[in-house]
């Protein structure tokens, strides 16, 4: 969780309230929408982009395209919205992977060319084509790379600004 700093005018509004106005808190719920689309755009630019290994690069676009900003909800004072993604792989990249994996059967294409028999160590031609692969296990190390965290981070300035802003204008009739 990140905290977001709000200005000390909108402290002091915040203050000498019970709970949010039914205003104040749509106004600050559709702010953060509006501000976590921008910082959807920034992780993607910022934290997809390379370069690697100390960020992640794009390969597909797959991860970036997916970053999405959930809607945000408002149930009492409580404010909230998330950004995520879908995509399986994300979590290994956010928080670092290692261990054994388990890698399924599938299909992988081939191009044709030598290799050496396990068995009697002849050299032996291999086909263009599809193969099967069996189930394996495989040690995995992937270093932590995060991308949402610190881009969220990196905007929680912003945030608290725009948030302030919401909170003071509406509280001085101005929303």
């Amino acid at each position: 969780m990140i905290q977001i700093r709000i200005n000390s005018n909108a402290q002091a509004v915040l203050a000498s309230l019970r709970s949010f106005p039914e205003e104040m808190a749509r106004g600050i719920a559709a702010t953060m929408d509006s501000q976590n689309q921008l910082t959807v755009g920034y992780i993607a630019a910022k934290y997809l982009s390379g370069p690697r290994p100390e960020k992640l690069g794009r390969v597909t676009s797959t991860l970036a395209r997916s970053i999405h900003a959930s809607k945000a909800t408002v149930s009492g004072n409580r404010i909230t919205s998330s950004i995520g993604t879908p995509v399986v792989y994300a979590p290994l990249h956010e928080y670092g992977f290692r261990g054994i994996a388990k890698v399924e059967p599938h299909r992988r294409r081939v191009k044709s060319r030598d290799v050496r028999g396990k068995v009697d160590g002849k050299r032996r031609k291999i086909a263009s084509g599809v193969t099967s692969v069996r189930s394996f296990e495989r040690r995995v190390n992937i270093p932590a790379r995060p991308f949402i965290e610190p881009g969220i981070r990196d905007r929680a300035a912003d945030y608290g600004e725009a948030i302030s802003r919401v909170i003071v204008n509406t509280w001085n009739g101005r929303a």
